[in-house]
């Protein structure tokens, strides 16, 4: 086996297309059984909240699977083949982290506004308008970009393990992903979720373990590595790894707090389970059942370092790894684990931004207070989600390494959660204040992050800098001059969205 040769798949374009064709099948039963067990979807509760009655098992898995996305199948393991031994638990527990630390945060929205669908709902309600709005800009943009990374990876995926077209691929899966989410809303996703972390948890066991085998076992991986850190690499067995921690560890950990905090699809199931305790075990349970996906991905990288795979782009490291260990059938089950991982995000990030557009920007600013039909608001979110998906499809051009997209993405996020953690405990926090930062902090962040992104010297890690001081200083020196009266957040506990 040649360990520096670039990988030609085994599977057949007929084969390919066979396992993209199961993909969009199953999808097609869950969408059936989801139709025959879902009360009518015919409210804004009942098709963006799944009725506020889904079982914290579901809720779990459900979260576990919109979590498992093209970062954790892909991208934690094009950390670890990039970095080394250190980014193969940096990734993994910075995720786990970053949920449990916003188990606190969720369960006092939770509490206090128990009718809720979105966090720029909360916002909105608590602070004003404006700073609502910001927060479902921000959010959608967030989602959208998410979107449109999935996609990005199932052409990778298709193109790597399956030799398929990179762009077709990727359009079908698109397609076929946003047709399923339209028809269904969450409950549909929270089912589909289900069934899909089970096989890529069993997929992802099956490649590591019949891949160290492959390789000689655990001493040869040992010894490969070893060599590599003798040669080309001179931290790669490092366990802390000082530049890839600020490099990459740093980062994505800030990252996954964030989205622990400001994610839509964790909040869509925190108002859809049915009491306080389903909630809390939802989020422990995933907060630990997160956790050895990520690291199985980044064993897969690791392998690949050891046997020097290269591939076009970083991310393809984890798909040609598969198919270099386990030849045809490693692709095939390789593809199915990451497509399912890919898609359970994607329909995830659609359903929320119709989430967002009929709660948050259509019934505010186009209503305007006034009572809102429940046929329209899932008319608006089925076209919203369609059109959306639709657009982020048409979108897929190129190829890109999946860690810099998603370190791109992180960016968005702390102008957003670190004003919301003020606004949900601290009662004299200044709202205009909270608005200003979040303006401030969102409009340098995107600037930094397009500078750097175009090679102009500014380092990699300063749009983080500069979003979390801004984000965390600049309402405690405005509040301090001027405080507010403090807030009633019992004022938020009406019904509504019922």
């Amino acid at each position: 086996m040649s360990l520096d040769s670039k990988i030609v798949t085994p599977v057949t374009s007929l084969e390919g297309w066979l396992v993209v064709a199961f993909v969009a099948i199953t999808f097609f039963v869950i969408a059936l059984f989801a139709y025959k067990t879902q009360k009518k979807a015919d409210s804004t509760a009942s098709y963006f909240a799944a009725g506020r009655g889904v079982p914290w098992q579901v809720a779990c898995l459900s979260l576990v699977a919109s979590w498992t996305w093209a970062t954790t199948t892909m991208a934690a393991g094009e950390g670890a083949y990039t970095h080394g031994f250190a980014a193969s638990w940096y990734y993994p527990i910075g995720g786990g982290i970053g949920i449990l630390i916003a188990i606190p945060i969720l369960n006092r929205v939770r509490k206090v506004m128990p009718y809720g669908l979105t966090f720029p709902e909360f916002i909105r309600r608590r602070i004003g308008p404006g700073a609502g709005l910001i927060n479902a800009v921000g959010s959608v943009v967030f989602q959208a970009f998410t979107i449109w990374l999935q996609i990005v990876g199932a052409g990778i995926v298709c193109r790597s393990l399956l030799g398929l077209p990179f762009r077709s691929s990727a359009i079908i899966i698109g397609v076929v992903t946003i047709a399923f989410s339209v028809a269904n809303g969450l409950w549909g996703v929270l089912l589909t979720d289900s069934f899909q972390i089970s096989v890529i948890v069993v997929g992802m066991s099956f490649i590591c373990l019949f891949g160290l085998q492959h390789i000689g076992g655990a001493e040869t991986f040992y010894n490969l590595l070893l060599a590599k850190e003798a040669t080309t690499m001179p931290l790669v067995l490092d366990p802390i790894n000082v530049p890839a921690a600020i490099a990459y560890g740093i980062p994505f950990t800030l990252g996954y707090i964030g989205y622990g905090v400001i994610e839509q699809n964790v909040w869509g199931r925190v108002w859809s389970v049915r009491t306080e305790k389903d909630f809390l075990k939802a989020c422990v349970g995933t907060s630990l059942a997160w956790i050895p996906i990520p690291l199985m991905s980044a064993i897969i990288g690791m392998l690949g370092l050891a046997m020097n795979v290269q591939g076009e782009v970083g991310t393809d490291v984890i798909p040609l790894t598969i198919m270099t260990l386990l030849g045809k059938g490693g692709a095939v089950v390789g593809a199915i684990v990451i497509l399912f991982a890919l898609t359970s995000t994607m329909s995830s990030c659609i359903c929320s931004i119709g989430t967002h557009v009929v709660v948050d920007l259509y019934e505010p600013y186009i209503l305007k207070g006034k009572k809102a039909d429940e046929k329209m608001n899932v008319k608006i979110g089925r076209w919203t989600m369609a059109i959306m998906g639709i657009v982020m499809v048409i979108s897929t051009a190129r190829e890109m390494s999946l860690m810099y997209i998603n370190m791109f993405i992180n960016c968005v996020l702390p102008p957003l959660f670190i004003p919301f953690i003020y606004a949900a405990f601290w009662k004299k926090v200044n709202k205009k204040g909270l608005t200003l930062t979040m303006f401030i902090a969102m409009v340098g962040n995107v600037i930094l992050s397009a500078m750097v992104l175009a090679g102009t010297g500014v380092g990699a890690n300063t749009p983080y800098i500069y979003s979390y001081v801004v984000s965390f200083i600049l309402p405690i020196i405005i509040t301090a001059v001027k405080p507010d009266d403090p807030f009633d957040y019992a004022l938020l506990g009406e019904k509504f969205h019922v």
